[in-house]
């Protein structure tokens, strides 16, 4: 009860205080906080719907791709690289880029769900050993090897995927699904060079490895302006 009382008495004070206020001002100066008011208000709610919008966004990807494992029956599937599946994809969900490019595949589970979980699976790898590197956890000497035999084991299901794809279904709904897989391989091959780029630099200036380029093979691109917008690869 005192706490109650104590309270009561706090809204009392306060309420006298606004009102002493507010007493030494004229209309004109108080129109002017009322506004002022509003207008922070409507800010500040705006603020808070899109936070919230955005943490709700977040959550129905991370939904998105995690449904992926629990609707995956690993009894059905002869895939011996889906033995050992994550109970989610936490490590790939930390990279924006990545996960817009599995997104804008997901089409492919329509024709073969274990190959689509395969890539998640790999590309997860790869930002785990990503950045349990840069956490100084694993060493970038060895598994920096990892991360390019990853890449070249998605790259090759990519590659695959688009076989699988029947003819019916290679323009549905004037989507070329073909392209799609295409411009996702030059994107996801553009983004993990990148990466390897970073774990260079940071093996040779935090780790003192200067020999670390020589160690590893890091594929070069161009980008080739031309009437279909390609990316040209050098590897």
């Amino acid at each position: 009860m005192s706490d109650k009382y104590n309270y009561l008495y706090i809204y009392i004070l306060l309420l006298a205080l606004i009102y002493n206020i507010i007493n030494n001002f004229d209309i004109k100066t108080l129109v002017s906080i009322i506004i002022i008011f509003i207008v922070a208000y409507v800010f500040y709610m705006k603020i808070i719907n899109d936070k919230n919008k955005n943490k709700a966004e977040k959550e129905n990807i991370e939904n998105n791709l995690n449904s992926n494992i629990n609707n995956f029956n690993k009894n059905n599937s002869l895939n011996l690289t889906l033995s050992k599946i994550p109970n989610e994809f936490k490590y790939l969900l930390k990279d924006e880029i990545l996960t817009k490019l599995v997104l804008d595949i997901q089409f492919i589970k329509k024709f073969n769900k274990s190959l689509y979980l395969d890539i998640l699976i790999q590309i997860n790898k790869i930002m785990k050993f990503y950045i349990y590197i840069l956490s100084d956890i694993y060493d970038p000497k060895i598994y920096i090897k990892n991360i390019m035999d990853l890449k070249k084991s998605v790259v090759e299901l990519l590659e695959s995927s688009k076989l699988i794809i029947p003819l019916k279904y290679k323009h549905l709904l004037n989507l070329n699904m073909s392209k799609i897989i295409d411009n996702t391989i030059e994107l996801f091959k553009i983004r993990i060079t990148d990466m390897l780029s970073i774990i260079t630099n940071y093996s040779k200036h935090y780790k003192k490895d200067y020999y670390i380029q020589d160690n590893i093979y890091i594929d070069t691109y161009n980008n080739v302006s031309n009437k279909n917008d390609n990316v040209i690869f050098i590897n």
